[in-house]
C-alpha cells in the first residue's frame, strides 16, 4: 500500500513592522525639519521683500490752499458813450488805453445831410478820464457801485444769466445806441457773487475774504452787501488792490480761499494712528519706528504737520510694515 506524503505547508510572508515604523518616523522628521527650515527663512525673506517694496516720501515745505471756484460778475464805475449818428465807427485808440477827458477816441463816418450826401466824420470824445472799452453790455446802468444797497437781486440774477459770455464790439454805429464805455480805473471795482450753498466760510457784511483770480493773483475782498434770494446768498464785495481786469467780459471765475495752511507737508496716506494720536513710520537705522506728528491742516491728499523736518523720509505704504520691523 502506497504511502501518502503529507502536503507541504504554505509559508506566510513575514511582516516587517519595524521597517514600516521607521519609514513613518523618517517622513515625520523630514516634515518637521522642512517646517522648521521654512520658519527660519520666512522672516528674513519677508523682510527682504518688504525692503524692496516699501515706498518713501519726503517732507516738503508747502502752502496748501482749500479753494472753491465761484462764477462772478464785475461791477465797475462805467460811463457809456452813445453814437452821435448812424454810420461806421473808426476807433482812434486801442482797447484798454487810458484817456483824459475830452480826448478824441474815434470817429463815426456818416453821410452828411446835404444834397451831395458827402461822407463826414464826427469825432467821439471821452466824457471823463478812464480806460476805453469797446464792449458795452447793457448792464452798465444796472450794476452800479453807487446803487449797491438798492440792487434787485432776483432781477439782476436773471439779467446775468441772459448776458453770460463775451460781448462783441458793435460793427456799426447806431445813433443813440451804446458805442463804447469809459471805465474808472482809479476806483475799486466790486464783484457780484452768487454764493454756492454749503460753501464755507459764509460771507458776512463788513468782513473780508481772500480770493484768487484765474491768473493766480490773490487779493482781499470786503463784503459790502449780503442778501438772500431764493434760498441762495448773494454777496457783493469790494476788490482791494484789484489787478488789471478784462474789459471785454464782465463775467469771470473767482476762487474763494476757504483755508490756507503753510508748513512741513506730507502725504495723507502716510498717517498712522497710535492710541488715537497721528504719526508716521520712519526708517531709524534700519528699523521701522513710529514718530508722532501734529496735523495743522489738510487739503485733498496732503497734510501740513509739525514734528517733522523738511527733508525727512517717511514710509508711504504703511500696510507693508509694522513698528520694530527691520528694513535693511
Amino acid at each position: 500500500m502506497a504511502r501518502v506524503r503529507p502536503k507541504a505547508k504554505t509559508r506566510k510572508p513575514a511582516t516587517m513592522p519595524k521597517r514600516e515604523g521607521r519609514t513613518v518616523k523618517n517622513k515625520v522628521l523630514v516634515l518637521v525639519l522642512l517646517v522648521f527650515g521654512l520658519w527660519l527663512v520666512y522672516h528674513p525673506v519677508k523682510n527682504m521683500v518688504v525692503t524692496k517694496m516699501v515706498k518713501y516720501g519726503t517732507a516738503e515745505w508747502k502752502v496748501l490752499e482749500q479753494s472753491e471756484p465761484v462764477a462772478a460778475a464785475l461791477i465797475r464805475d462805467e460811463t457809456v458813450v452813445a453814437a452821435p449818428a448812424d454810420g461806421t465807427f473808426e476807433p482812434a485808440v486801442p482797447e484798454g488805453e487810458k484817456v483824459a477827458v475830452g480826448r478824441v477816441i474815434g470817429y463815426v463816418q456818416t453821410q452828411a445831410a446835404t444834397s451831395s450826401s458827402d461822407l463826414v466824420k464826427i469825432a467821439v470824445k471821452a466824457p471823463r478820464a478812464g480806460l476805453v472799452s469797446y464792449h458795452p453790455d447793457d448792464l452798465e446802468g444796472v450794476l452800479k457801485p453807487d446803487m449797491l444797497d438798492k440792487l434787485d437781486i432776483e432781477k439782476i440774477s436773471q439779467l446775468l444769466a441772459d448776458k453770460q459770455g463775451g460781448v462783441s464790439a458793435p460793427p456799426k454805429a447806431e445813433r443813440g445806441k451804446p458805442l463804447l464805455k469809459i471805465v474808472d480805473n482809479l476806483a475799486n471795482p466790486y464783484v457780484y457773487l452768487p454764493y454756492p450753498a454749503g460753501l464755507t466760510p459764509v460771507p458776512v457784511k463788513g468782513k473780508s475774504m481772500t480770493v484768487k483770480f484765474s491768473d493766480g493773483i490773490k487779493t482781499e475782498i470786503v463784503f459790502r452787501e449780503v442778501k438772500k434770494s431764493n434760498d441762495q446768498l448773494v454777496a457783493i464785495g469790494e476788490i482791494l488792490d484789484a489787478p488789471d481786469l478784462d474789459l471785454k467780459n464782465r463775467f469771470m471765475t473767482l476762487n474763494i480761499i476757504a483755508g490756507s495752511y503753510e508748513g512741513v507737508t506730507i502725504a495723507k496716506e502716510a498717517l498712522v494712528e497710535k492710541d488715537g494720536r497721528p504719526g508716521v513710520f520712519m526708517d531709524r537705522e534700519g528699523v521701522c519706528r513710529w514718530t508722532e506728528v501734529e496735523v495743522k491742516g489738510s487739503v485733498k491728499d496732503q497734510v501740513v504737520v509739525s514734528g517733522l523736518d523738511v527733508g525727512s523720509r517717511y514710509i508711504l505704504n504703511t500696510s507693508w510694515v509694522r513698528e520694530g520691523q527691520r528694513l535693511d
